[in-house]
């Protein structure tokens, strides 16, 4: 029986409404980048630990200020300092070392001059320079990252300076990827007259590691229950499970038969939009959750769904906010919708020289499989039917695609 299509709306409002995030979990710090936070980190210790020298040169005291001293000893980062700093002398000391009690500044080795043992130190001193008191950074305690923090390098930089090798995040969604098709063959065979080269599992590949997402499995299925079956067993213990293809009215479009056979359960299957009409999605319930979207087989409707669909519900899964929508953009030349379905067509946005909104240029392709001529893009653009030509200077939608968002001089965002 047939389905009827559902606006995109509504099919983006289902999809989000299913997600829910995942449960938090311990990982490495060399997993936890791109993660949030689920517990708030505490110092383990003062920040720095002790006095801490910022320069190369010597620990002085400020009354020796203009006075020769002699040097009593050396310390290196990592050193145990000396007991004390009497009056009267220096201590040649490195950046990062402790600083011996009584420390009162560091003077740098350049505004110095040594000979035979002895420093002369320069007539003007300030109390404190060059020192880093202990915990001026933080105290043994305090809350360096809030429950809620993007792991970023420097917040993994604050996690193992506290001594920890792991965190507990909210994981990065795993992604398991599917092409189907009889007519496939690898990108590095021979297709022959009739065959085509499997270009939607490599896209889906760089669209999932693109988007931050961990790639768990990569497989391939022809048109067959057996085949489909026996990819969707390996597939579905991924979170996220993405195939393209099978999902359409043919009669070797198996791939919603096949899954429900899985046990994903369907929340919609199409939905009125250009390209992609044929898009599936479901629901394998269970703890945890794993999400089905079957996308359409032509490449730019694979490319479009995961951008519009897939992103939105990763992100929710991760725990992160949705992408927010850059403003409109405006249209370089006229142009007139094909067909009666709302359309994202690929597009080259650009910013304005004027500082006006950005310019979007429609790039002229033949059709949803048309790969080489949508390749250029860094856009999609969204084309109403209903409102006719479009003259040239017409407000658009749009999203961002590649590196659209700093094409257009957008600000990027997490």
């Amino acid at each position: 029986m047939a389905t009827k299509p559902i606006p995109m709306a509504e099919a983006l409002s289902r999809v989000l409404e299913s997600v829910r995030p995942a449960s938090a979990r311990e990982v490495t710090l060399d997993e936890a980048q791109g993660c949030l936070l689920a517990r708030e980190l505490r110092a383990d210790r003062d920040g720095p630990p002790f006095d801490r020298a910022m320069m190369d040169g010597f620990a002085v005291r400020l009354a020796d200020a203009g006075a020769t001293v002699p040097v009593t000893g050396e310390v290196a980062a990592g050193d145990t300092p000396p007991d004390g700093l009497p009056a009267g002398t220096a201590v040649r000391i490195m950046t990062g070392a402790p600083c011996p009690p009584g420390s009162e500044a560091v003077v740098p080795v350049e505004r110095t001059e040594e000979r035979d043992g002895l420093v002369t130190l320069p007539a003007g001193l300030q109390a404190e320079q060059h020192i880093a008191r202990r915990g001026c950074e933080r105290r043994a305690g305090d809350i360096v990252l809030a429950a809620g923090s993007l792991i970023t390098p420097l917040t993994v930089a604050v996690a193992a300076g506290c001594g920890q090798t792991s965190l507990s995040v909210v994981p990065r969604p795993t992604v398991a990827v599917v092409s189907t098709g009889n007519e496939l063959v690898q990108p590095g065979s021979d297709p022959g007259p009739y065959a085509i080269r499997d270009s939607n599992r490599p896209m889906m590949e760089a669209l999932v590691r693109e988007a931050g997402l961990t790639l768990k499995h990569s497989l391939h299925a022809g048109d067959t229950s057996n085949q489909l079956g026996t990819a969707f067993s390996r597939a579905l213990d991924a979170d996220i499970v993405i195939v393209s293809g099978g999902v359409s009215m043919g009669r070797y479009d198996l791939v919603p038969e096949v899954a429900a056979d899985a046990g994903v359960a369907r929340v919609f299957h199409k939905v009125w939009q250009k390209p992609g009409k044929p898009l599936f999605f479901g629901v394998v319930e269970g703890d945890p959750r794993h999400y089905f979207f079957g996308l359409p087989g032509n490449p730019l409707a694979v490319h479009f769904c995961f951008h519009q669909y897939v992103i939105p519900a990763a992100r929710l899964l991760a725990g992160l906010p949705l992408p927010a929508a850059p403003g409109p953009a405006v249209l370089a030349e006229a142009c007139r919708a094909r067909g009666k379905r709302p359309s994202w067509l690929p597009a080259l946005v650009g910013p304005d020289p004027d500082g006006g909104p950005p310019s979007a240029r429609l790039l002229p392709i033949g059709g949803s499989a048309d790969i080489y001529g949508a390749a250029p893009a860094n856009a999609l653009v969204h084309i109403d039917p209903d409102l006719g030509t479009l003259p040239a200077g017409t407000e658009v939608s749009w999203f961002p695609v590649g590196r659209g968002r700093e094409a257009a001089g957008c600000v990027n965002e997490n």
